[in-house]
């Protein structure tokens, strides 16, 4: 059995053992549409936008018009298109009642739009960097990459992040088969780089990369000028191309518009905040995030990885490929780390790639090494050093995965906010019976199921008092953790934006403090706080 083959067959048995272990996680946390916000609300901002896409309309063209207007522009159209196949078993086998089943549905996105694409992803990747030819390298660099708890992390939810990371290896992976070439690769990269703009900008961070992929070439006579200028035109043009392929409401005018404001609306959160502002890079001189730590490794590991990079540039076989990586690694890592809406797996990119040059610690053995005698003799054992870092590294991510896996799978057991409405059903909700709906309006991280008699309400933005005039709600169900961040002692001095915090503080302390007009309150504990109106609590819940 050739050596390639063989580990193919390892790679394709873990990756079915990897992609089954997340099933049993990815399963929770979706009863009913409302316990999604519980756990992630971004996938509950998502999921309506996924499933409206497959709703059918009265004529071919408001079908077609609901599958591509999918109206959540924070992401592009292959997110939400990959979601909607994701979805299509659930419609071809629950029949009508496939928009119901909301836990079958998250499972499936999960799985299909996280977990398989991240797959493919670092399966790519190892190829690039082992070629398959010895079954314990590409074996030990996949295991080790997918196992890193950020990436068990992003495993368990819905988001876009693992097809942007299969877009920037693929982008990767025909640079790495053009070899400077400049032909039918080059071009395929990018278009690969266009669709990587279009999931979520992640194709941008190419723009060093590329040009000293081009430079380069003109430079070492395998390009000349004039064809590298016709060449970088090219790229772009086809980058674009794919861009409005991939995401085709942008021919549209007014969806477009839509786009746009959307976009710089997600660009001024990031880099300003949402509530409260971040003014200092993630990482600082001498400062190594313990939260980094735990989600991608020690930061021996880390500096391991960057020599394995040095050791790629060293090797003339890898030294395009490492360039590359390094030329995306670097623009992509100073925007993550100074960015004020950061996210801990948006570094997912950044260490996949860096990690990956572990292999480089392990050459073929007739490679023509450019390095002097003494370091070749020293790299053997260098290798051995290498290899048991990984194994130890890899024991401490298996540990961090197995709690992360176990607290998904009983996460409904433990939620505090399951608790809370279990607690203030019967005691609160049950016994104020209305001729009309009862109006609730919850903080977003509140759990309150649909029922026939209620209404369910939530300000994406956090409830104000003018939230309160416009809904009129029966009954306010506050999150615990909101009111200390609106009320607390510095939060006008950390806000993003002061205005908009007034407003918060205005409506937290006065429902905090009993003083809302119009309000009782009737409930509030560590988890939160309930208030319901004068004359319902007067007729229903007065002592």
């Amino acid at each position: 059995m050739k050596s390639t083959t063989k580990t193919l067959i390892i790679l394709g048995i873990i990756s079915v053992l990897y992609f089954v272990l997340f099933i049993p996680a990815n399963n929770t946390g979706a009863k009913d549409v409302n316990m999604i916000a519980v756990f992630n609300i971004d996938e509950y901002a998502q999921y309506p936008h996924a499933i409206g896409m497959l709703v059918p309309g009265d004529t071919l063209i408001k079908t077609l018009r609901n599958f591509f207007i999918y109206g959540h522009y924070f992401y592009g159209f292959p997110f939400y298109f990959w979601s909607a196949i994701a979805l299509l078993p659930s419609l071809i086998f629950t029949g009508a009642s496939w928009s119901s089943q909301t836990a079958l549905n998250m499972l499936l996105m999960r799985q299909i739009v996280n977990v398989l694409p991240m797959i493919v992803a670092v399966l790519l990747l190892v190829w690039i960097q082992t070629r398959y030819r010895r079954w314990w390298l590409a074996t030990g660099l996949f295991v080790l990459l997918l196992s890193m708890p950020v990436v068990v992390g992003n495993d368990l939810w819905w988001h876009p992040d693992s097809l942007a990371m299969l877009s920037v290896v693929v982008t990767l992976l025909f640079l790495d088969l053009d070899q400077q070439r400049f032909g039918r690769y080059f071009l395929i990269a990018a278009a690969a780089c266009g669709v990587a703009i279009g999931i979520k900008y992640e194709g941008v961070f190419f723009g060093l990369a590329i040009p000293i992929y081009l430079v380069w070439g003109a430079l070492a006579h395998k390009i000349s000028w004039k064809r590298m200028i016709g060449m970088a035109a090219a790229f772009v043009g086809i980058m674009l191309a794919a861009l409005v392929i991939s995401n085709p409401l942008l021919l549209l005018p007014q969806e477009r518009a839509e786009i746009i404001h959307y976009q710089i609306w997600q660009y001024q959160q990031t880099t300003g905040g949402i509530i409260v502002a971040s003014k200092q890079a993630f990482f600082r001189l001498g400062v190594y995030p313990e939260s980094f730590r735990n989600g991608y490794g020690e930061l021996a590991f880390m500096l391991l990885g960057m020599a394995g990079m040095v050791l790629g540039f060293l090797r003339p076989q890898r030294r395009v490929i490492t360039v590359m990586m390094l030329a995306f690694v670097v623009p992509q890592f100073i925007t993550t780390n100074n960015a004020a809406g950061l996210r801990l797996y948006y570094f997912i990119p950044v260490t996949m790639l860096l990690l990956s040059n572990l292999a480089n610690f392990f050459p073929e053995a007739n490679e023509t090494m450019t390095w002097p005698q003494w370091v070749r003799k020293v790299l053997p054992w260098v290798s051995v050093v290498v290899g048991v870092a990984a194994v130890v590294q890899f024991g401490i991510f298996a540990v961090n995965d197995a709690k992360q896996i176990t607290s998904q799978i009983h996460r409904e057991e433990t939620s505090t906010s399951i608790s809370f409405y279990e607690q203030i059903d019967p005691s609160i909700l049950e016994r104020i019976v209305l001729n009309r709906k009862l109006v609730i309006l919850r903080d977003w991280q509140m759990y309150i199921p649909e029922k026939p008699a209620w209404r369910i309400e939530i300000d994406w933005n956090n409830i104000t008092n003018d939230t309160i005039t416009q809904i009129k709600p029966d009954v306010i169900v506050l999150d615990q953790a909101n009111v200390k961040l609106f009320t607390g002692p510095d939060a006008l001095q950390q806000a993003a934006d002061v205005n908009q915090m007034k407003q918060w503080q205005a409506f937290y302390g006065a429902a905090a403090s009993d003083q809302l007009p119009g309000y009782k309150m009737v409930l509030d504990n560590k988890t939160g706080v309930v208030l319901v109106k004068d004359e319902l609590y007067q007729q229903f819940l007065q002592p």
